[in-house]
């Protein structure tokens, strides 16, 4: 035997899922799918990449020899869902008297075990060089902060990115300071709606793009409610999250942001709205039948007190809404469901039927806009 390692059940199905998320499971270059793993004294390293990211992570384990080698993604994952105990990882020498003789890595729990070949050389193994060389660091823009706060940030805005690809620039978050302000601002937008999460963490003077998929994953690892720190440096247009045991590397969107202030609208008590996700939900279960799951234009009547949503058949429905005002605007459907959803309350206010939508919640530091819709 070459090396092994011994791992808690718990550890090693994160380790499985955590890689699993960088991994794409469609890829022209096989490797791609395979998870670098690395045993030496009492700890065990994963590491996976897409090119676009790169996930790198630490765990503690009963080790003996020291080994790097690969495993595919997915044998990891069907693993992680069949050990119901410590998880043992084996890298055992080839067989001599085979045709082509190759290492075998041996994943074994209790009374299951499955066998794989070592395929691939682990210098093949793609990583994003330039983050791997430390020199780039020390000149790197930086900033720290608690995982709750960066999650927050990160968080509520999410569903006002845009998926469209021909303005790629906005297929992610937009890292720039408040005006006036040191502290960093995320902003979100698909050219129809818009996040922007006020935060007190300190930001460097240079915006950055982090692209949605960065977005995502960084989320998932980050814990709510979480005090830990979690440091980031970004240049050469990449950025590091880096918390732990834990090191993840994305590139960045190289683009230019729209200048989103010229679309914030100045507050206004012309018109206003109490929105519930409650009411939202009610009506959605009313539309996904009038529209098979179709997102419907919804007419807010300020005067009626009404939410209406319609089918281009002709039938209708409305739920009550908390309002004043003496016009009507109308919004899509599927942008009130996303809202409800980041703010399970919040307060709709406009200045006329043809203007952008001030959205907020409970949250003092964020503000959401909504643009109108012809109905």
């Amino acid at each position: 035997m070459i090396a092994n390692a011994r791992m808690t059940p718990t550890d090693f199905k994160a380790a499985a899922n955590a890689m699993n998320s960088v991994v794409e499971r469609r890829n022209t270059i096989p490797i791609l799918g395979e998870v670098l793993i690395s045993i030496s004294a009492g700890k065990v390293t994963f590491c996976s990449t897409n090119l676009d990211q790169q996930l790198t992570m630490d765990f503690e384990a009963e080790t003996d020899g020291k080994a790097s080698f690969t495993v595919s993604a997915q044998h990891l994952i069907g693993f992680a869902g069949a050990a119901q105990d410590y998880v043992q990882i084996n890298l055992d020498g080839p067989n001599t008297d085979a045709m082509n003789p190759q290492n075998v890595v041996e994943l074994r729990a209790t009374d299951i075990t499955m066998r794989s070949l070592d395929r691939y050389d682990v210098a093949d193994f793609p990583k994003m060089t330039r983050i791997e060389n430390t020199t780039w660091r020390k000149g790197a823009s930086k900033f720290t902060s608690s995982q709750d706060e960066l999650r927050r940030a990160m968080t509520l805005g999410r569903h006002c990115i845009s998926t469209e690809e021909t303005r790629y620039y906005l297929n992610g978050s937009y890292l720039t300071r408040k005006p006036d302000s040191d502290t960093l601002r995320v902003v979100t937008t698909d050219g129809h709606r818009m996040g922007v999460i006020d935060t007190a963490i300190s930001m460097p003077e240079e915006p950055v793009i982090l692209p949605a998929a960065g977005v995502d994953l960084m989320n998932r690892h980050m814990k709510s409610g979480g005090n830990e720190p979690i440091a980031v440096q970004y240049g050469e247009n990449f950025m590091v999250f880096s918390k732990d045991s834990f090191e993840f590397a994305t590139k960045l969107i190289d683009g230019t942001y729209p200048d989103y202030m010229r679309v914030i609208p100045a507050p206004s008590d012309k018109a206003e709205a109490q929105v519930s996700s409650v009411a939202v939900n009610r009506l959605a279960s009313i539309n996904n039948a009038l529209r098979s799951g179709r997102s419907s234009p919804c007419v807010l009547d300020m005067a009626e007190g009404k939410m209406v949503i319609k089918s281009p058949e002709g039938h209708s429905a409305s739920a009550p809404l908390t309002a004043k005002g003496n016009f009507k605007t109308g919004v899509n459907f599927k942008y009130l469901q996303d809202q409800a959803k980041a703010t399970p309350t919040f307060t709709i206010q406009c200045a006329s039927s043809n203007d952008p939508m001030r959205c907020f919640g409970a949250d003092p530091d964020a503000l959401f806009i909504l643009m109108p819709m012809r109905v």
